[in-house]
């Protein structure tokens, strides 16, 4: 096993096919040979002489010091949300590793999640990826972090202790938990355009002038999410009709 701050000879001996003959010449080996520092050889750690059976060529290189990962990395990488499709896409963002195995979405068991799987709110899920080290690098006791501190879809950060690490034979196996939060739910209640608390003909009145055009709720507004109780995208005056009768007792809106 080479040492670090050793010095190594790469030795070759070489002749001449018939018809061709020896020059001074100039040796490269990779096209300009780097050490595992990235650092260039010398022309005059080249060394030529000559022999019976043709040239012996010594080259001399300096083995260096593999560099330390202490950190890992990940950006990009999308947190679970209740009712959403498992997004694994992340990528490595600390120079000297790569993929080995790349990032998958597990549930219990870590059984890789299929693509048309959706998250459930309150479940654990599990965030794997396998990385190695080029050559040049080794590993020290990483930190592990995913987009500078990965946080779960209630906003919450992901503690250290949910890392989870494993050697592996293709690298290091990296495992983080994330618990999927629920998903958030409305603090009204359909058809209730006022928020009382209650259904009652002046939330139909609403819903119509909103229906005509008098009233002006923007798409997407509370106010707009209570009148739309088919949920059509949409204010019409079924809804308003909708409303009405709930509010006279002909119509469940737990139905809705």
């Amino acid at each position: 096993m080479f040492e670090a701050g050793q010095e190594y000879y790469y030795r070759f001996l070489v002749n001449v096919k018939p018809g061709y003959k020896f020059n001074p010449m100039v040796i490269s080996i990779n096209g300009g040979m780097k050490d595992a520092a990235g650092n260039a050889i010398k022309l005059e750690s080249i060394k030529t002489e000559g022999s019976p059976e043709g040239i012996l060529v010594t080259f001399a290189v300096k083995c260096a010091e593999l560099t330390e990962i202490d950190y890992i990395t990940i950006k990009d990488a999308v947190s679970p949300a209740a009712g959403e499709k498992p997004d694994a896409s992340g990528a490595l963002a600390t120079d000297g590793l790569y993929f080995a195995e790349a990032p998958v979405w597990c549930g219990k068991g870590y059984t890789p999640l299929a693509a048309e799987a959706v998250f459930e709110g309150g479940q654990e899920y599990y965030y794997r990826f396998i990385v190695n080290v080029k050559p040049g690098y080794k590993f020290k006791i990483p930190v592990i972090s995913i987009n500078g501190e990965m946080k779960d879809a209630a906003g919450n950060a992901v503690k250290l202790e949910s890392i989870k690490t494993e050697n592996d034979p293709k690298g290091l196996l990296v495992t983080m938990a994330v618990k999927c939060a629920e998903k958030p739910q409305d603090d009204f209640m359909l058809g209730d355009v006022n928020f009382d608390g209650k259904i009652t003909a002046a939330d139909a009145r609403l819903a119509l002038r909103r229906a005509v055009g008098i009233e002006t709720y923007a798409e997407g507004s509370k106010e707009f999410k209570a009148c739309d109780v088919d949920k059509n995208g949409k204010i019409t005056a079924a809804d308003a009709r909708k409303i009405l009768r709930a509010a006279v007792g002909l119509e469940d809106p737990k139905t809705w």
